[in-house]
């Protein structure tokens, strides 16, 4: 008994040996097949990076050469034009700044309407005298009578297109002036009345400008027209009531000067003669207007 106990326990201890030794074995076998995967690993990785270090010397290679070009560059036009070329060299260069120049505000010159084409529309009120004109009870009467009249008013507007020294418009007006007395031509008789003569007239204006500052414009003109007048007035002490209306045409000329307060803003003042046709009980009549404009020009 004693004999097989011996024996069993020297083959149970063989064959933990042999367990051991197998263990052993594996654990080596797969040791070097981890060693050598890393290796092969590591080779690549070594690959790679020696691939990327000369595609980074070639990129610094490429850039090197484009500067070098556009310092030689910068250095020839700075030679012709005898101005302090760039300085350079191989590790590092500076570039001088170019001074440019500022503009102030006194280099800049304002821009007003009037140094080009554009339109304007100027609406305008005025004083108006009209000069003498008589009254005939019939049209070959004998006996002509003196109108006296008091001073009027007028207003209107323009429309029109200008350049630097040329203009064109058109013109819509109203004037009226109060009828106060007529007297017998040459006499001393005279009768009150009372009446108006008012009209409402279209024209078509040109002329040109003399550009006398950077926003101020002298300027010469005339036109021609129609004017659809009326006249009436009533005598006091008969009651004689003569009264006509017609369309007639109409021609003046005109003088002024504009300013321009902005922009898209422009003040005038313009003396306009304005000489209205003849009718069939009164004579033809000129009116004299002292006008003043305020308006808009883009």
């Amino acid at each position: 008994m004693k004999f097989y106990l011996i024996v069993f326990i020297i083959f149970q201890s063989l064959s933990e040996a042999d367990i051991l030794d197998i263990n052993t074995y594996e654990y080596r076998s797969k040791n070097d097949y981890f060693k050598s995967d890393l290796k092969d690993e590591l080779s690549k990785h070594h690959v790679n990076i020696s691939i990327l270090q000369n595609k980074l010397k070639n990129f610094q290679e490429r850039f090197n050469s484009v500067e070098t070009a556009k310092i030689n560059k910068h250095e020839f036009f700075q030679n012709n034009n005898n101005q302090p070329a760039y300085a350079s060299s191989s590790e590092n260069f500076s570039q001088e700044p170019v001074q440019l120049k500022k503009e102030t505000k006194s280099d800049k010159k304002p821009v007003f309407l009037s140094d080009r084409i554009g339109f304007y529309i100027l609406p305008f009120v005025a004083l108006q005298n009209s000069g003498d004109f008589e009254f005939k009870p019939q049209p070959n009467s004998p006996v002509i009578f003196d109108i006296d009249h008091e001073l009027g008013f007028a207003s209107g507007w323009r429309l029109g297109v200008e350049s630097n020294h040329l203009f064109i418009d058109a013109e819509f007006s109203y004037f009226r002036n109060s009828c106060i007395g007529i007297e017998v031509l040459n006499t001393t008789t005279r009768f009150k009345v009372e009446g108006e003569a008012e009209g409402f007239g279209f024209f078509i204006n040109g002329g040109g400008k003399i550009k006398v500052s950077s926003k101020t414009n002298f300027f010469l003109g005339g036109g021609f027209g129609s004017v659809k007048q009326e006249i009436g007035f009533t005598e006091l002490s008969t009651s004689f009531s003569p009264e006509e209306e017609s369309t007639l045409f109409t021609y003046q000329f005109f003088t002024g000067i504009n300013y321009d307060m902005a922009e898209y803003l422009r003040i005038g003042l313009r003396y306009r003669w304005m000489r209205v046709g003849e009718m069939k009980l009164f004579t033809a009549r000129e009116l004299h207007l002292a006008e003043l404009s305020f308006g808009c020009v883009f």
